[in-house]
């Protein structure tokens, strides 16, 4: 009995495996922690199966991952972070954004794609923890508002004024969505590819001129390399970083370009000096008039577990 038990919530836990690993990765930024929590989740639902099998396991299954997503989103927030914090990468393939679509209750939809971008999971990053799956189940995973708070474990009326509240918090986003659809990507992609022969060829004037006046250049190392513990802002200091960092690190030993969080971005392997990463992925965010707003480098070895650095 005990073994066609474990049988079925196997079964069950492999069906909605991709989704519970997108919930906890969306929840907590990080491919490895979702990694590790989802099979958290599986053991412990084996534990502590549902007193009533007949209505399956799945909500069991959900209810258990989101509680401990929180939990671990919880423990980031409160813990220190040295320098500053990025989402991890994870591959996307040749993945592009859905139409946005309305929810019963007004507000936007954010389909699968979008939420797996960067700029969303930045967005969200300054939410509470319950602010932040209230909104991942009702308006990226279309749960109902009864659904979002059995699993949950709140009442519907805490989810509604919950969600309400992440709505309002996310107007600075959807007032200007950076939607990962084929022609933005092919723009983002012209876009690196430019830069980094710019920098290649340590042509200081053309790389500034492809930044935005208020760009910002972010390095997230988590302590564990040399980086820039702060954005770095203004174009010329954006320029006199990477120039910098270019001379020390010397060109690529092997690189690629690959799709993560749905937008195109460079992998790379250097040969760089002690307490200097020995691999990186450098990302742009480009605002409405093709300039570079943002430049992403994340270096931290835990961050980049999800990517693959061999050539395509």
């Amino acid at each position: 009995m005990a073994m066609a038990v474990h049988e079925a919530a196997a079964r069950e836990f492999a069906a909605q495996r991709h989704a519970l690993w997108g919930f906890c990765y969306r929840m907590t930024g990080s491919a490895a922690d979702a990694d590790a929590l989802i099979q958290e989740t599986f053991v412990r639902v084996l534990e502590r199966p549902p007193s009533d099998l007949s209505i399956g396991w799945g909500p069991s299954l959900a209810r258990t991952a989101a509680a401990h997503s929180i939990d671990a989103l919880r423990l980031r927030q409160h813990r220190a972070y040295i320098g500053s914090w990025l989402p991890a990468p994870i591959e996307t393939g040749s993945a592009i954004a859905e139409c946005p679509a309305a929810c019963d209750d007004g507000g936007t939809t954010y389909g699968e794609i979008e939420s797996l971008t960067t700029r969303f999971l930045i967005a969200i990053e300054p939410f509470t923890p319950r602010q932040r799956a209230v909104l991942l189940l009702r308006a990226v995973f279309g749960y109902s508002i009864h659904d979002a708070a059995q699993s949950l474990e709140l009442t519907y009326a805490n989810v509604k004024s919950t969600l309400q509240k992440a709505r309002q918090l996310m107007r600075p986003y959807d007032a200007d969505r950076p939607l990962p659809t084929r022609e933005a990507q092919a723009r983002v992609a012209a876009l690196l590819n430019e830069f980094l022969e710019r920098l290649q060829r340590y042509d200081a004037a053309a790389v500034e001129a492809m930044l935005a006046t208020d760009a910002r250049a972010i390095t997230d190392s988590a302590g564990e390399f040399v980086a820039p513990t702060h954005p770095v802002c203004g174009r010329e200091r954006i320029v006199r970083l990477l120039l910098k960092m270019a001379e020390r690190r010397g060109p690529p030993t092997r690189y690629a370009f690959r799709m993560l969080n749905a937008f195109p971005a460079l992998v790379a392997e250097v040969p760089a000096p002690a307490a200097w990463a020995p691999r990186f992925v450098f990302r742009i965010d480009i605002n409405s008039d093709g300039l570079i707003l943002e430049l992403h480098t994340i270096t931290a070895t835990r961050k980049l577990a999800a990517v693959s650095f061999n050539p395509a």
